[in-house]
């Protein structure tokens, strides 16, 4: 995941726990930006990096885990507990193959390197997932066995190893999840049966996260995060009105108050719209959350939604195109806008593609304008293009600079990707939060409209 623009909640805590003292130094060498950042639970910490690539920071923590560490568009996740003194050195243009890991207590963060370059084939995603099922499952079994020797070999904290066994079974899970839709795009097929890659698959429901494993790591508070989902969505879908009964009633099996409100934090996400249903949401987050600053924020939010509403004016913008010509949305005026925001490192967007040729396909005849805005970084633009080239995408294809991605998200309120919104005519808005094209109810809505 990149720093840069990720679009996930930054979450603050309002409940105190002891905090635990660490340091951060090192040297980077060819970095582009001027801070490096820390990320975790309840936490975003940015340090500032001298002119010769040089950082030192000394800083608490309130939990000891696994947090990501952030160098340009690179990533490191390290492990941070009381007095552990870190030393990364690193070059951020090849960043993983140069990164080194000195200092005091750092067994674990040198295994947690070890075990990121393990990784490393699966990052060439193209070449990963286009494997047939057998030697795809042998691969990604292969990586599983040796993160497990890895981490039975060294002379690693009892706890951390206790958890990091559980933690490795579970990382190589969204591999299986997203094999079929990533092979079917990266082939330009349709989506294989893969049952051997299902069978590998463990349903997020089936798990069970305990609060060590919750507080030890991004990925079990991911899959905390989706089996609260699962649970919660489709009783809050028959009958939002209960929102507030069902999140109590879940609540039942989370007592935890971190839990509960890193729970509460990111449902609010969903908090897209002024219709009745969202409301309910609102009300609910609310009512339950004990956090004065992120209530105040959330609240500011539903004022800006309320400026959204469909049939007020959509925010106009000015955007490169892929010739690196000037784009404005009124010169659309006329016609009727399909917008996707996206980015070339967002899985779930890319996913959406092959359905999104495909609409564009059926209504290439139409009163319509399909246009993709990336909020990839200025400097991947040439990454951005090729991307565009080898996928053959079609379509008015922008990219948003690094101002015009703050100004855009925050107009239209994007803070996660991706996202669709389709405009009118006019210039006014018919649904700021668009079905995907994946959706058939897309098409209907197409076929509906005035003068299409």
């Amino acid at each position: 995941m990149k720093h840069c623009f990720t679009f996930i909640l930054l979450l603050f805590s309002v409940f105190a726990f002891a905090k635990e003292t660490v340091s951060l130094s090192g040297k980077i060498n060819n970095l582009e930006g001027n801070e490096l950042f820390v990320n975790g639970l309840n936490f975003n910490l940015a340090i500032p990096v001298n002119p010769d690539g040089s950082f030192t920071k000394e800083f608490e923590i309130e939990h000891p885990g696994i947090y990501t560490f952030y160098a340009d568009k690179n990533s490191l996740s390290v492990y941070l507990a009381k007095d552990i003194q870190l030393v990364i050195n690193a070059d951020a243009i090849d960043f993983i193959p140069t990164a080194k890991i000195s200092g005091k207590n750092i067994e674990e963060n040198n295994y947690l390197l070890a075990k990121t370059r393990l990784f490393v084939p699966t990052l060439k995603a193209e070449k990963f997932y286009t494997l047939k099922e057998e030697a795809f499952i042998k691969t990604v079994d292969s990586i599983l066995s040796e993160n497990q020797s890895l981490l039975k070999r060294g002379n690693l904290n009892t706890e951390f190893s206790r958890l990091e066994e559980k933690h490795i079974l579970h990382g190589v899970q969204p591999f299986f999840n997203y094999y079929k839709i990533y092979y079917s795009i990266y082939t330009k097929s349709s989506v294989p049966k893969a049952k051997l890659v299902e069978a590998k698959a463990i349903k997020s429901s089936d798990i069970e996260i305990s609060d060590d494993e919750f507080f030890f790591s991004p990925a079990f508070r991911s899959i905390a995060y989706s089996k609260f989902n699962q649970a919660f969505k489709s009783r809050f879908d028959a009958k939002p009105a209960l929102c507030k009964t069902y999140l109590e009633e879940y609540f039942l099996t989370a007592a935890n108050p971190e839990v509960q409100d890193f729970l509460l934090k990111n449902v609010a996400r969903d908090i897209r719209t002024d219709t009745e249903k969202d409301k309910h949401l609102f009300d609910a987050v609310m009512a339950l959350s004990k956090d004065e600053k992120f209530k105040s924020e959330l609240a500011e939010k539903m004022r800006t939604i309320g400026s959204l509403v469909n049939g007020s004016p959509a925010p106009g913008f000015e955007l490169l195109d892929h010739n690196d010509q000037k784009v404005r949305l009124e010169d659309f005026k006329g016609k009727y806008i399909y917008i996707d925001f996206w980015a070339t490192w967002c899985k779930p967007c890319i996913a959406e593609i092959p359905s999104l040729k495909k609409i564009e396909e059926k209504f290439k005849d139409k009163n319509i304008v399909f246009l993709s805005i990336s909020i990839d970084q200025q400097k991947d633009a040439a990454k951005w293009k090729k991307f565009i080239a080898d996928k053959e995408l079609h379509g008015v294809q922008l990219i948003a600079n690094e101002a015009s991605v703050s100004q855009v998200s925050k107009e239209y309120m994007i803070q996660s990707i991706p996202r669709f919104v389709l405009i009118d005519t006019e210039g006014f808005l018919v649904d700021i939060n668009a079905p995907r094209p994946s959706d058939s109810k897309l098409a209907k809505i197409f076929n509906k409209l005035d003068k299409i």
